[in-house]
């Protein structure tokens, strides 16, 4: 009886609150930086070159501001030159396309 309880008490939720969803920034540090870090970091051509204000964002302490402000990200939309002017393919990552695109969407949700 104790077991099943337990169990029941689980499915129907009694097991505590659900964790607080993540803010814009929070998905970003877990999920969209390290994408970043693999696929653009490490590339050394185009906007990626060092010096250019991409490599020097994407190296720097702050990566979050620093995209979010230098017109990396545009509007949060598919035409934002982080997604635009990469093929799915050329991240490392199979599924960074659609993080930054959930990303995105977070962006979007939040009051501006």
């Amino acid at each position: 009886m104790g077991r099943a309880l337990i169990f029941a008490c689980v499915l129907a939720g009694c097991a505590g609150d659900p964790a607080p969803a993540q803010t814009p920034r929070q998905f970003f540090d877990r999920n969209v930086a390290p994408i970043l870090a693999q696929s653009c970091a490490t590339n050394t051509a185009g906007c990626h070159a060092q010096g250019q204000s991409l490599h020097v964002a994407l190296v720097g302490p702050d990566v979050y501001d620093a995209i979010t402000t230098d017109g990396t990200c545009g509007e949060f939309t598919d035409a934002a030159p982080l997604l635009s002017a990469h093929a799915p393919d050329q991240y490392t990552n199979a599924d960074a396309r659609f993080v930054i695109e959930q990303w995105f969407e977070r962006e979007r949700d939040v009051d501006r």
